[in-house]
């Protein structure tokens, strides 16, 4: 459930943070940003709505938070950043004609010859790409706007490697680059019991893997597997199998004489 947050950073009250909220709680940074913000320390503010931000990676109102907070304490490599990530997570987002002015602002009159535009290719479809703190689009290929200096490139997919990359941009400068994160290879096991329970053959997409009673056999997770049995005077059985992740599947499999 997303916490509605947009401009209240700046007032006086932010609602529904408590007094006793728990650190790992996206209230509890932004109570401690509110406190900053009221004693005009607008980099410790942005620090805690960051830290908010990295429990709460899709929430558009923090982005929105850091960019305003930012752009009051002129930090404006920090506003950049996060107000492009607020159109990365949602372009049509209640706080756009805002974000976009504030952006047209930086790149006139704050970046003007220093930009260096960051672009990443990659051919893993919906990979998605962070920036330091900030989601900045995700594949097949993004662009982005930066001041110059030294920024963390994160990958993010389900079921594969995190890739990262430390990025080092100068002024004017171009830089593209090609990430394609690897896919995670999970285990499972299959564990196979027969009646009768010796003596059958199995073969698992036609290899002969061995012979009832057989130990858990470790395999490629996910995947489906052709599991045969045979054995001498029975009917010969076959059935698709799914390995499932981290866990054992145990399939059991009566064997019929012909005519039973």
């Amino acid at each position: 459930m997303r916490t509605r947050l947009s401009r209240l950073v700046i007032v006086v009250a932010i609602v529904g943070i408590g007094a006793t909220a728990p650190a790992q709680t996206l209230n509890f940074y932004l109570k401690k940003a509110q406190a900053y913000v009221r004693a005009r320390n607008y980099e410790r503010a942005v620090e805690m709505l960051k830290k908010g931000l990295a429990l709460q990676p899709d929430n558009i109102d923090v982005y929105y938070n850091i960019g305003i907070v930012a752009m009051k304490g002129k930090l404006w490599s920090d506003a950049l950043l996060a107000y492009q990530g607020y159109l990365a997570v949602d372009p049509k987002g209640a706080d756009r004609k805002k974000v976009l002015a504030d952006l047209k602002m930086l790149k006139q009159k704050k970046l003007r010859d220093r930009a260096a535009t960051l672009t990443v290719v990659s051919h893993v479809a919906k990979t998605e790409f962070y920036l330091d703190h900030a989601l900045i689009g995700q594949a097949p290929k993004l662009s982005i706007t930066l001041f110059p200096g030294t920024y963390t490139l994160r990958s993010k997919k389900s079921d594969f490697q995190t890739v990262t990359r430390t990025v080092t941009l100068k002024a004017g400068q171009n830089e593209t680059l090609t990430i394609d994160p690897t896919e995670i290879t999970y285990y499972g096991f299959l564990e196979i019991v027969t009646e009768p329970a010796k003596g059958v053959t199995v073969y698992l997409d036609k290899k002969k893997v061995g012979v009832t009673p057989l130990a858990k056999i470790k395999l490629v997770a996910k995947k489906k597997v052709l599991v045969v049995f045979e054995a001498a005077g029975y009917d010969k059985w076959m059935r698709y199998v799914v390995i499932p992740k981290n866990a054992t599947h145990t399939l059991k499999a009566k064997l019929l004489r012909p005519g039973e």
